[in-house]
């Protein structure tokens, strides 16, 4: 086990920090969120350290890459493995759950250099030097623009954390220690444009290509948000190779104007109704506003619309229920993510307003996301995407068998970190974990015994 750099009486620290919470909001509040903290347990992790597998070492003892699956299905079944995205949600759960108070919150210090061997060879495995990009050999390349966009960003991420570079120059900006992939080296235009999605390729294919696929997002917010927020790095990269080789720019700029354009002043959403579905569009839109350091308009309104679904205890205004961990999820990181935006282009009296309708609400939206979450929890103590089974896909590629009744690491982050610390960050509360430093030790211990599961 790596030696802690500090020592913390996980007890003495729980009790200070409900003891802050009274203080800051009443006793009502501070019990509320004791009661959302205690639906969670250690099943969980441990089902989640059953989910690793350190890959194989060649007879020199060098390891060909570890990871976590998606799921339990998964793990078991011929045909799936484990996967960049599933691995790098539960390194993220290690971070953010409070897990790592003890490690100085780095997952470098805290997981043992064999384990972080084998995460980082098996991303640096994916990369393409063709186009710099990360594709898993169970998927290919045919996938869709946003499986390949997050995949993107989850490798990169990985190796960032562990300060290890890609093989190659990435199409979102990081530098490789062999320098640009092949589509890059080429001098021929044709070849210089292969790297980017067609619609990419000048400022004015972009804007017609983003004017058609937003036309219908006063229906459909959340899956056009989704798919441009995923290639918001490569956006980004588009926009700054065109600085550098002097070409026309502006893909940030339309991107702004289109969306401006077709927001709502009334409740700041892209759609008409204040739904699960419209809400869930304007944590995505936040992302691109956010990524692109764009001011958002009609924050308060946004703010008023993300507030009401929370607290909404019943179907929405289109019928719906909640069906998935991200209905749950999605409102509050909206609020966390507008409080980001207006801190940094709007105004204190916004802030002022937001903060005093969220004092006003905080019990009654803890209860109700308490509520909430607990129909995502599974017999054997983990969270899934969905009430029932595991999703199959995830961006259209096969993740699960399908109709199994499990548990899945996209859906079970997303209940306990996911909805938990955005809830916090949105409420201002500070120094509450779902996990301690002595539950790490029992996740990093039983997931270190994880064999290889040849398939």
């Amino acid at each position: 086990m790596i030696e802690k750099i500090s020592s913390i009486n996980e007890n003495e620290e729980r009790a200070v920090a409900y003891g802050n919470i009274v203080n800051l909001y009443g006793s009502d509040v501070a019990k509320a969120l004791e009661d959302h903290m205690a639906i969670y347990d250690d099943r969980f992790y441990l089902w989640l350290a059953d989910l690793y597998d350190p890959g194989e070492y060649d007879e020199s003892g060098n390891p060909s890459g570890g990871g976590f699956y998606y799921s339990n299905s998964a793990r078991d079944n011929f045909g799936f493995y484990i996967d960049v995205e599933s691995t790098m949600q539960a390194l993220g759960f290690l971070e953010k759950s409070g897990m790592l108070g003890a490690y100085g919150g780095s997952l470098k210090v805290a997981i043992p250099q064999r384990m972080q061997n084998e995460l980082t060879s098996f991303a640096l495995s994916l990369q393409s030097d063709e186009d710099g990009y990360f594709y898993h050999k169970q998927w290919g390349r045919d996938i869709a623009p946003a499986r390949r966009g997050r995949d993107l960003g989850w490798s990169t991420q990985l190796l960032k954390k562990f300060e290890v570079l890609p093989y190659w120059n990435t199409p979102n900006g990081h530098m490789g220690s062999l320098g640009a992939p092949r589509a890059d080296k080429s001098n021929e235009k044709s070849e210089h444009k292969s790297k980017w999605p067609q619609y990419l390729e000048t400022p004015e294919v972009w804007r017609k290509y983003l004017t058609e696929y937003t036309s219908e997002i006063s229906q459909k917010s959340y899956p056009i948000g989704h798919v441009i927020a995923e290639q918001a790095g490569e956006i980004r990269g588009r926009e700054a190779e065109a600085i550098a080789n002097g070409e026309p720019t502006g893909y940030l700029e339309i991107t702004k104007e289109i969306f401006n354009a077709r927001q709502l002043s009334e409740n700041g959403l892209w759609q008409p109704e204040t739904s699960y579905a419209s809400v869930n569009g304007l944590m995505k839109i936040m992302a691109i506003y956010n990524s692109f350091g764009i001011k958002f308009n009609h924050a308060e309104a946004a703010f008023d619309s993300a507030v009401k679904i929370i607290l909404l205890d019943r179907v929405d205004a289109l019928g719906k229920a909640v069906t998935g961990s991200v209905d749950v999820y999605n409102p509050w990181i909206a609020i966390t993510r507008i409080f980001e935006n207006v801190n940094n282009y709007g105004s204190e009296n916004e802030v002022r307003k937001m903060r005093e309708k969220l004092r006003e609400n905080a019990a009654d939206m803890i209860r109700t996301t308490t509520q909430k979450t607990l129909k995502f929890q599974k017999p054997d103590g983990s969270y899934g995407y969905t009430l029932d089974y595991s999703p199959k896909k995830s961006q259209g590629v096969n993740v699960a068998v399908p109709e199994t009744v499990e548990g899945d690491v996209n859906g079970g982050t997303i209940a306990l970190c996911g909805v938990t610390n955005n809830m916090l960050d949105a409420l201002g509360i500070k120094g509450v974990s779902i996990y301690y430093p002595s539950d790490f030790e029992r996740f990093i211990e039983r997931a270190m015994k994880r064999k290889h599961i040849e398939k």
